[in-house]
């Protein structure tokens, strides 16, 4: 069983924990400004990640097909 103290999770200070009589979780009221930062941080950060390997799979897509057919004219 884990015990809880008065900590913060993450140690952000937005949802702390304590253990009275069972496990009683808090959030303050600026945890909806961290949410509205981080969420579309998160969200512009996948985007990048996502065109990046859109453009890598046909740069690779382009480099296979060329090399295909540049062994089929060599042979």
């Amino acid at each position: 069983m884990m015990v809880f103290d008065e900590q913060d999770f993450l140690q952000m200070g937005y949802v702390s924990t304590a253990q009275a009589d069972g496990l009683v979780v808090s959030t303050t009221k600026g945890l909806w400004v961290y949410a509205m930062i981080a969420v579309p941080l998160v969200i512009v950060t996948m985007g990048v990640y996502l065109a990046f390997e859109i453009v890598n799979s046909r740069r690779n897509a382009r480099n296979n097909k060329a090399a295909a057919e540049k062994a089929s004219d060599v042979v």
